[in-house]
């Protein structure tokens, strides 16, 4: 897996995976509004700890509408 920060109304982080079949595609997992920041180190820091499970269950809730605020490692606010 290969995590990436993309702008795309907004910072947004995702991932470039390969399928079952074995095509590539590219996945959000999450945005991070104006915080470049935020992004960076969520794509640098955080993704590469995360198991093939999360990675599926982020990709699963994505909603481009909502905006996430880095608290830690493990913690996110969604921005309003």
């Amino acid at each position: 897996m290969n995590f990436s920060v993309n702008y795309n109304e907004g910072y947004e982080v995702g991932v470039v995976m390969v399928n079952d079949h074995g095509s590539v595609s590219y996945q959000p997992l999450r945005n991070f509004g104006d915080r470049q920041g935020d992004a960076r180190i969520f794509k640098e820091h955080d993704c590469p700890r995360l198991t093939l499970e999360q990675v599926r269950a982020l990709v699963k809730r994505y909603d481009k509408r909502v905006k996430y605020k880095r608290i830690s490692e493990q913690r996110f606010v969604r921005e309003r």
